[in-house]
C-alpha cells in the first residue's frame, strides 16, 4: 500500500524573490537554487514543499506527505481504497496550488518518490529478513529487493560494478 508520495511539477511562473514573499527559505550550500516550504512547528499535515531552479529558469516543484498522515492525521492506519489514495493526492495537488498560486494538477503531475508499506505480523519471514539485514550492507552490492516466499527468505543483490551483471 502507498504510504508517502512525492509529487513533482514544473513550473515557469515562479521567481526567486516570488518564493521569498510566499516564506519560502533558501536552502544554502546547493550549486542549484534550492527553496523549502516546510509546515512551522514540525511534522504535520500539511505537504512539504521544495522548489530547485535549473540554470534555464525553470523550477521543479516537488510536493511530499504521508498519505495516511494527510488523511488521518497519523500513521497508524493506512488507505484502504484506491478512492482513499487519490483523495490525499487530491488534497497534496490542491494545497500545493493553493500555496504556491501555480498550476499543480494531479492528472498532470509526475511521481518522484513513492514509499511502500505493509503491515507484517511477527513470525513473518519477511519480518525475519528485515531484522536480519536491518542497517547492514555487503561493500559494492547495494540491496535492492527483499522477498519471502515457502521455501524461504531471498535476498537480492546487485554488483553495479560487475562486467559480469546481466538482465535475463
Amino acid at each position: 500500500m502507498i504510504d508517502t508520495i512525492c509529487l513533482k511539477h514544473i513550473s515557469t511562473e515562479l521567481t526567486g524573490s516570488k518564493l521569498l514573499n510566499l516564506g519560502a527559505t533558501a536552502k544554502p550550500g546547493k550549486r542549484k537554487p534550492t527553496w523549502i516550504m516546510n509546515p512551522p512547528g514540525g511534522p504535520s499535515t500539511v505537504p512539504s514543499i521544495t522548489i530547485s531552479q535549473t540554470p534555464d529558469s525553470v523550477f521543479h516543484v516537488f510536493a511530499e506527505r504521508s498519505i495516511p498522515k494527510l488523511l488521518y492525521g497519523h500513521n497508524a492506519s493506512l488507505p484502504s481504497t484506491e478512492a482513499d489514495i487519490q483523495r490525499g493526492i487530491e488534497l497534496i495537488c490542491a494545497y500545493t496550488q493553493n500555496r504556491l498560486d501555480i498550476r499543480f494538477a494531479a492528472d498532470s503531475a509526475r511521481i518522484s518518490k513513492l514509499h511502500l508499506t505493509r503491515d507484517y505480523f511477527l513470525g513473518d519471514a519477511a519480518n525475519d529478513a528485515v531484522l536480519a539485514l536491518f542497517d547492514r550492507r555487503l561493500r559494492h552490492f547495494p540491496k535492492r529487493n527483499i522477498t519471502a516466499d515457502e521455501s524461504g527468505v531471498n535476498t537480492l543483490y546487485f554488483n553495479y560494478e560487475s562486467s559480469r551483471r546481466r538482465v535475463q
